[in-house]
């Protein structure tokens, strides 16, 4: 299958996911079925017919119900460093998508993406916290409490790996698309059936209400300064808009590239976007489209392009931070606390 067939077929599965498609109800015996598989498999590992291994730490998942992007990620990050603040020992497992090597890994700042994966790389230059990537996030997470001493773990993904016991759950949701049409797989963007919800500890929206439930948690992408690719230097967003106009190319590899281009939108941005399928790996020919020699990208794509022989040198990304609507500090103190993980105050 070329990238090129993948990408168009990833974006008319989307089309259908996150509408009322006839051709996506057709699939609706198929989604009963797996809807089926996955409440039998979910029972398994509640009954305890299936094994849950238990770390003798608390664990945090943070995890969606749809296929593809919704801020997972950003969030693992910004939770990592508030816990930091805080005084815990923060941990941090991936399954390592994208990457290829032998497995458990542990992830510094040098290792590359083809061994670790975007995401991985992404949380480990970012928050500076020991991450160990495996597929089995049960190996991922003993080899992690093996070498490190480790108050907490932080799950990036893994909502539906029941194998590795958790003490809290955390679910992102996107809150433009929501949960689409409201089917499972393969009909609909669901991979499990939407009441989930309401066993988990904590709902976060992304970017708007998704009504979806009353007691969400709205989190908003903000980003004050650009970052170069190659040079790491930084400068403001409106210094960079002022030096390079509003009228941007822009790249991405991510599950919705919709989402980023709307952020460059409400930073003051007119980008033209290209969108490859999630965790695509650059190659130097994708760049002959640049105009004016500028591009943004990601910071997750950022660690693939930084790794290729030539990185432009007008390649730059908005660094994003998260905000939250509410008192989320008190929230979290209280939630953490109900598990028994103490924390000090912020300094």
């Amino acid at each position: 299958m070329t990238e090129s067939f993948r990408t168009t077929f990833e974006s008319y599965l989307n089309k259908q996911w996150y509408s009322q498609s006839r051709s996506a109800k057709l699939l609706s015996p198929c989604s009963w079925i797996f809807g089926q598989l996955v409440r039998r498999r979910r029972r398994k590992f509640l009954s305890g017919k299936k094994v849950v291994w238990s770390a003798p730490v608390p664990v945090c998942v943070v995890g969606n119900l749809t296929v593809g992007g919704t801020g997972k990620t950003p969030l693992v990050a910004w939770l990592a460093d508030w816990l930091t603040a805080r005084g815990a020992r923060v941990g941090i497992v991936s399954r390592g998508y994208g990457g290829s090597s032998s497995y458990p890994l542990e992830v510094t700042e040098s290792t590359s993406v083809r061994e670790a994966g975007d995401e991985a790389l992404l949380l480990a230059r970012r928050t500076k916290c020991p991450v160990v990537v495996d597929p089995r996030r049960v190996a991922a997470t003993q080899t992690l409490l093996s070498n490190h001493a480790i108050d907490l773990v932080l799950s990036d993904d893994g909502l539906q790996h029941y194998a590795l016991g958790r003490d809290i759950e955390v679910l992102v949701i996107d809150g433009a698309r929501g949960h689409g049409n409201g089917m499972l797989l393969p009909a609909g963007p669901l991979r499990e059936p939407i009441d989930r919800i309401e066993s988990v500890d904590w709902v976060v929206a992304n970017g708007k209400p998704s009504r979806l439930v009353d007691h969400e948690w709205v989190m908003h992408f903000v980003a004050r300064e650009m970052v170069n690719v190659a040079t790491e230097t930084t400068v403001c967003v409106d210094k960079f808009r002022e030096m390079h106009g509003a009228k941007v190319s822009a790249m991405s590899a991510i599950g919705n590239p919709a989402r980023f281009k709307e952020t460059l939108v409400d930073l003051g941005f007119r980008p033209s976007l290209t969108a490859f399928k999630d965790h695509y790996r650059f190659k130097d020919d994708d760049f002959n489209h640049v105009q004016n020699g500028v591009l943004v990208v990601t910071e997750k794509d950022a660690q693939k392009i930084r790794e290729l022989p030539q990185v432009a040198p007008d390649t730059w990304f908005p660094r994003i931070e998260i905000q939250f609507d509410g008192d989320v500090d008190r929230h979290l103190s209280e939630m953490f606390g109900e598990h028994e993980i103490e924390l000090s105050d912020k300094p």
